[in-house]
């Protein structure tokens, strides 16, 4: 399979793939979302939040190439997200210690998890 990315007037970093002018970062390792958000953070980076459907499709798609199943996503400035397409009953604290969202390859939507599971993460810039 092959992800065709569209052109962009921003050239984006070795590592890391164009979409719409923004440049993103897939980690090949798992962090905490503590970790995953200081590493987009050190790459002049903020983890992953989605503007629309589009972008959501698209990044589907890379973490199915990747096979990765879930990455921790956004990093609140408490005003709200712009787009959630969460998992039919997501999000739903279970156990009242899922406080991180996260995208869910298997149910194609978002997902809280606890803050101290490790995942893959993806950046955004």
């Amino acid at each position: 399979m092959t992800v065709k990315d569209e052109p962009s007037t921003t050239p984006c970093e070795k590592g890391w793939v164009t979409f719409h002018g923004s440049c993103y970062y897939f980690s090949k390792s798992k962090s905490t979302f503590k970790d995953a958000m200081t590493e987009c953070y050190n790459l002049g980076a903020e983890l992953v939040e989605f503007q629309n459907a589009k972008e959501e499709k698209w990044f589907d798609l890379h973490n199915r190439v990747r096979e990765r199943e879930r990455q921790f996503l956004y990093l609140s400035n408490a005003e709200g997200l712009y787009y959630t397409r969460c998992a039919a009953g997501q999000p739903d604290n279970a156990g009242n210690i899922e406080h991180c969202l996260t995208y869910a390859v298997s149910v194609r939507g978002m997902n809280d998890a606890p803050c101290g599971s490790r995942l893959n993460y993806a950046c955004k810039k």
